[in-house]
């Protein structure tokens, strides 16, 4: 049983199948059978373990954004703009970065089976700490992507000149993202 939802995969398998049969091909080829059964599998309410979504983003972010360092942070931002359409983008435009990351921490629980969110308001207007406890073996890479995502999610809420800071650790008690904005 898996501890991230599959909302995350049905993202990456929608952006492989707008890149191209290519695209979706050479990925699938970069999968040992039992991840490539479990991708084209997995619906939106599937449970996935973390550590296979780490390798789907790692496989992506190489395959769509070829060469970036920041491959890992454009996905994360692609999957916030995606998954905040519609209502939910008119809702970001009528919200404060506070707010919209003190939602993100209540929600954390519907796509994680592990952690426990939480947000802080830092030592300026535009300054906001977001804190995952309790897991201790969030991969790096998801963590990193997770950051891309963030920042993407403040994009939408009209945020400018945005700095995601994550900070990184060997197991800590409680992993932090510092979001700096204007």
């Amino acid at each position: 049983m898996g501890d991230y939802k599959g909302a995350g995969v049905l993202f990456v398998r929608k952006l492989l199948r707008e890149r191209g049969a290519k695209a979706e091909a050479r990925f699938l080829d970069g999968l040992e059978p039992e991840e490539r059964e479990l991708f084209m599998k997995t619906t939106a309410s599937s449970w996935v373990p973390v550590e296979t979504m780490t390798r789907y983003q790692d496989l992506a972010a190489a395959l769509l954004y070829p060469g970036q360092s920041s491959g890992l942070r454009d996905l994360g931002r692609a999957m916030a703009a995606d998954h905040l359409t519609g209502l939910y983008q008119a809702l970001a435009r009528l919200t404060t970065v506070p707010f919209l990351m003190s939602q993100t921490a209540r929600l954390w629980s519907t796509y994680h089976r592990q952690g426990r969110a939480s947000t802080r308001q830092g030592e300026g207007a535009n300054h906001v700490i977001f804190t995952v406890e309790g897991y201790p073996t969030l991969p790096e890479h998801f963590r990193e992507c997770l950051s891309g995502y963030v920042h993407g999610m403040l994009e939408l809420v009209g945020a400018r000149d945005i700095r995601v800071l994550r900070a990184s650790g060997a197991s800590p008690e409680a992993w932090t993202w510092t979001l700096f904005w204007k």
